[in-house]
């Protein structure tokens, strides 16, 4: 039986992915790792001379045709990977708006994902390489989506704070410093830390926040 060569393997995994982004450098470490990064370079090139990659930022490409935006493409593949389980979150103001909390959509959209291999920028949308876990069976309610919230700050308008505390709430409600740990793999501000230790003494749930706080200053204080 013929083996199948590389260059069938991309199309074929393209073939599959229309409307879907191809992210060379990510593809690279994790969907076609026995391929040279040179080779699957020129793939790429005779992939995109034959019409089925687009280029829309630099080692970023829309495969085939869709009826979304490119930014549409763009955030929904950001935020899952290629079997549709959640990878990612957005961060800050979009995630305020995103959530019901601020009823003005921000120019630059942030995403934080695993499913990504270095920052960038594409377009309106910033995309961060994080190595926190966003993903739920059911929804985006874990622990570091809640980090996530407390770092964006209370809602501007005062009426939705209600809403926003039962949101961390509900986000926190599964805690336990080893899940924490686990899960929030980024170094946020001391003052999130702090309104970390509120909610969880709130919530009457034990916690070693400052503990593991101190455990994740060291280690970022190596890199």
């Amino acid at each position: 039986m013929r083996r199948i060569s590389d260059t069938e393997l991309v199309r074929n995994y393209c073939e599959n992915h229309k409307g879907d982004i191809f992210d060379i450098n990510y593809a690279s470490k994790h969907i076609f790792k026995d391929i040279p990064h040179v080779n699957l370079r020129k793939i790429v090139s005779r992939l995109i001379d034959s019409g089925l990659l687009r280029t829309i930022s630099k080692g970023v490409y829309v495969i085939g045709e869709s009826d979304l935006s490119d930014e549409e493409i763009v955030i929904n593949h950001y935020l899952r990977n290629e079997l549709g389980m959640l990878e990612g979150s957005p961060v800050g103001k979009y995630l305020m708006f995103t959530e019901g909390f601020s009823d003005k959509e921000p120019e630059l959209k942030e995403i934080k994902t695993s499913h990504t291999k270095g920052n960038k920028r594409i377009g309106n949308v910033q995309i961060i390489e994080s190595h926190s876990r966003f993903r739920n069976l059911t929804n985006n309610s874990t622990l570091a989506t809640a980090m996530e919230l407390l770092a964006a700050g209370d809602p501007d308008d005062i009426s939705k704070v209600k809403e926003y505390v039962e949101k961390v709430r509900i986000c926190l409600s599964n805690y336990s410093d080893m899940q924490f740990s686990t899960q929030v793999k980024e170094l946020y501000s001391p003052a999130v830390y702090f309104e970390l230790e509120k909610y969880l003494n709130s919530m009457q749930i034990s916690h070693r926040v400052k503990e593991i706080y101190e455990i994740q200053s060291r280690l970022y204080s190596k890199k």
